[in-house]
């Protein structure tokens, strides 16, 4: 029976001490953050260009502007997009690119997972707060690799372009149903 009574006293004071080991430290570090709380001043924020943060979110023409000036934009990439995962995105990439009838997408097109794409949140260095989703990447369409830029928002190919082109005519026919097909998608 004293043997009982020894380990139920051991086990005790063990479990006490374990307990004043978790609880002490919470308790002192929550007097220390309400004195540091109470302590911390105050201070007024003043906005400079208060109009910039107003604006509207950017359509495709001021995001095709900002693509082309890249000194202006940061871009961190993502796991994935907010409105489309990469399936999703690869599709949206397709049938857009099957709406120019010039890169032959059903003849030479890639299929779905050889379009190779990542999401990118584009940040306006000048406005921080007006963000959005881009996804970049490449294809290759009988022998031509293409970079393209699919915009999330609207889910429109808003650059179209390739340093392989050997057709200089062929070149400018994609390029100007890809225009058209900008106009058209408005």
């Amino acid at each position: 029976m004293r043997r009982i009574l020894r380990y139920f006293v051991g086990s005790a004071i063990a479990l006490l001490f374990a307990l004043i080991t978790v609880i002490t430290p919470r308790i002192f570090f929550k007097i220390q953050d309400g004195e540091i709380i109470g302590n911390e001043k105050k201070k007024n924020v003043v906005m400079a260009d208060k109009e910039l943060y107003n604006q509207e979110e950017y359509g495709i023409e001021e995001k095709m502007n900002m693509l082309s000036d890249d000194s202006n934009m940061e871009y961190v990439l993502l796991d994935t997009g907010s409105s489309f995962s990469l399936y999703e995105a690869r599709l949206q990439c397709f049938r857009e690119l099957s709406k120019i009838p010039s890169l032959r997408m059903d003849l030479y097109g890639p299929i779905k997972e050889d379009i190779d794409i990542k999401p990118y949140l584009m940040i306006p260095v000048k406005v921080p707060s007006q963000t959005s989703i881009l996804w970049k990447g490449e294809l290759e369409i009988d022998k031509v690799i293409y970079k393209i830029v699919l915009d999330e928002d609207s889910g429109k190919i808003i650059a179209l372009d390739s340093d392989t082109f050997s057709n200089a005519e062929l070149n400018k026919k994609i390029l100007e149903e890809w225009k058209e097909y900008l106009k058209e998608e408005e």
